[in-house]
Order: structure tokens, then C-alpha cells, then sequence
């Protein structure tokens, strides 16, 4: 039997692999987001290594390359290697001898990098990290707690935090509207000290089915009379080319792995079928922010979401009608010149492309 949200859970895998691929790059000096859009420029000495096999030895990629190289950049997830050799003639020789050719049953399927794409490696000490680590902890004495299940009480919350992080606690809540939780709440602490340790106790604990996730709060307590205020701030997506098949649940889920949602909606056809976007709005600007970066490039049902801010309606403006009025006319196309745009079908109000 299929598991009911198996469609979400493969796509938070996708975002969770993309995720510790780009944190792994960083750290050795890639510019991760010269990989997220079309290059202006192409490197003459640096190569990308994508589509690699599920297994095989890290030494048995290693060897298909000059000993003496620049950069051989691997990350743990073994999803794209990026290799920078000494000269541009031997990056060329290289491609020109083993580029498509047979690697653990799979052909090796190399590209000409994006110029500059590798630069300095951030240096900061473990020293530095502590210091600063602990410069930002000691502003504040508030927890902020996101991703609480909806259906959480105040006791059971309290209860909760009691029992993972007792010290030095002083008072909690959970944030309503109109009498229900929003997703999100706050735990007091009679010190610094007491709040940096309950942050790391209750971070990833599990309660009422949700892992919960806490930071210090950086700013005054949210209220209900501010909650209104997030989609102001520029908390709310649009999501473009969703397949017909996806429900409202699946991107609740999808998106909610990031944060607190305040709304989901996607619009419906007149009739059956949904017009092929949607819009998720967070609580916190931040959130959204992350939803971008860490969903970006996800597939949904076999589709890679196309994710960008949204306007202050639930109207398509600007750039996005532009870009469906494009589509369309490009779709009316289709019956006389056969060409396929995405994956076509008759239902499709437009916004049914691959993001490149």
C-alpha cells in the first residue's frame, strides 16, 4: 500500500539531500548560488560531475582524474562532485576522453562549470564560533518555539517543556487567534543561561507528532493583533507549476516543514481541477525566506516547484501573468507544430513549466 503522503515525504527527502549538499559546498568556498540559475559565464578549468551512481568508492571517482588538481570537492551526499584542474588544456582533455563515458554503469555526465564558482573558504575559528555563539545567546531570556501541532494545549505544552527543560523556567504560552493555536509559542527562562540550555534540550524534540524547534527570540513577543501583519512583511509564495494531482494537504505538509503557516490555498477551475499554483503564507518573513532557498528546486509528483514571492493579492501580476499569457499562446501552438511544453495537457492554465 502506498503511503498517503509519500509524494510529500520524497520531496522533503529531495530538499533535505539539496539542503546538506549546499551547507557541505559552502563550507569549501563554492558560490552555491551560481548553481541556481543559468551561468553568464562558463569556467575553462573547472567542471561539474552530475547524476553520479548510487554507490560506488569515493577513491574510485578519484582516480579517474589527474593526481595533481586544484579542487576535488565531493559532498557527503554524493549527489555532483566539482573539479577544478591546473590548466585549462588538461580540464579539456579531460572532457574530450571521459565525458560520457561508462562509470558503474552509468555515463559520466560532465559540464563546463560557472566561471568563479569556487573562492575562498570561509575561515572562522571554533573560538570565534563560541564567542559569537554566545555574544547571541545572552540577549535574550525568551524562547521562541515553532512548529507546534495545532491541536496542542497550553497544560500538555507546559507539561512538556517541564519535563525536557525545568531549570530556570519561568512561564510559557502558545500564540491563538480567534481562541486557536497558530503554530508557534513562547518559553520564559529566569536567565540567559537557562534559556541557551532549554533551546538546545527542546530542539528536535518530538510533541503531540511534531519536532519542535527553538531559537532565541529576537524580537517583541507576536500576538494575535500582529499576526495579520507577516503577509505585509512579505510572507507569502506563490507557487507555480504544481501537477493537477497535488492537494492542499501535501503542500501543508511540504511547506510547514520550514515553519508556522498562517494560510494555504490553492485556486480551483471553475468547475473541476485547480488552475496548476498555489499560495502558502508563514507567520514570519524569515520562514518564507527559508521555504525559497531549501524548496526551490524540489519536485512535487514529478514536478520542480517554481517558488517566488507573491503580491499582496491572490491575483497573478506583473512577470507571473506575463509569463502565463506566454505559455498559453505558446500552448495554443501545440495541436499544429507538435511541440511539447512541460507536460502538456488541455487542462492546463499555463503555469505548468520547468524552472531553469
Amino acid at each position: 500500500m502506498t503511503h498517503p503522503d509519500a509524494a510529500t515525504l520524497l520531496a522533503l527527502a529531495e530538499a533535505s539531500v539539496q539542503k546538506t549538499t549546499k551547507e557541505y559546498l559552502r563550507t569549501q568556498g563554492v558560490k552555491t548560488e551560481l548553481l541556481e540559475k543559468p551561468p553568464s559565464a562558463r569556467s575553462t578549468d573547472t567542471i561539474l560531475i552530475k547524476a553520479l551512481p548510487t554507490a560506488f568508492a569515493d577513491s574510485e571517482l578519484r582516480d579517474k582524474f589527474p593526481k595533481e588538481l586544484v579542487h576535488y570537492i565531493l559532498p557527503p551526499t554524493r549527489t555532483v562532485a566539482i573539479v577544478q584542474f591546473r590548466f585549462p588544456n588538461e580540464a579539456s582533455a579531460w572532457m574530450k576522453t571521459h565525458c560520457w563515458t561508462n562509470f558503474k554503469g552509468i555515463p559520466i555526465r560532465a559540464d563546463w562549470a560557472p566561471e568563479d564558482l569556487i573562492g575562498e573558504r570561509p575561515e572562522l575559528s571554533r573560538e570565534k564560533t563560541i564567542a559569537a555563539t554566545t555574544e547571541g545567546e545572552a540577549e535574550s531570556t525568551m524562547l521562541y518555539i515553532k512548529n507546534l501541532n495545532f491541536g496542542t494545549q497550553h497544560a500538555e505544552f507546559q507539561e512538556f517543556v517541564m519535563r525536557i527543560a525545568p531549570t530556570g523556567f519561568k512561564s510559557c504560552r502558545i500564540v491563538q487567534k480567534d481562541g486557536r493555536s497558530i503554530g508557534y509559542g513562547f518559553v520564559e527562562y529566569t536567565s540567559a543561561e537557562a534559556a541557551g540550555a532549554a533551546k538546545h534540550a527542546i530542539t528536535s524534540e518530538l510533541l503531540d507528532g511534531h519536532t519542535l524547534q527553538a531559537s532565541f527570540s529576537k524580537s517583541k513577543a507576536v500576538t494575535s493583533q500582529n499576526v495579520d501583519e507577516a503577509g505585509e512583511k512579505g510572507a507569502k509564495l506563490l507557487i507555480k507549476n504544481l501537477a493537477f494531482e497535488t492537494t492542499s494537504q501535501e503542500i501543508r505538509v511540504l511547506f510547514g516543514s520550514i515553519g508556522s503557516l498562517k494560510s494555504v490555498r490553492i485556486p480551483k477551475k471553475p468547475g473541476k481541477g485547480h488552475r496548476g499554483f498555489g499560495f502558502v503564507e508563514y507567520l514570519s518573513a524569515e520562514d518564507a525566506a527559508r521555504a525559497i532557498s531549501e524548496l526551490g528546486q524540489t519536485h512535487l509528483l514529478g514536478r520542480r516547484l517554481v517558488i517566488e514571492w507573491a503580491s499582496g493579492t491572490d491575483d497573478l501580476t506583473g512577470k507571473s501573468k506575463k509569463d502565463l499569457d506566454n505559455v498559453r499562446q505558446a500552448n495554443s501552438l501545440v495541436s499544429k507544430k507538435r511541440i511539447k511544453l512541460g507536460d502538456y495537457d488541455e487542462n492546463n492554465d499555463g503555469l505548468d513549466y520547468e524552472a531553469h
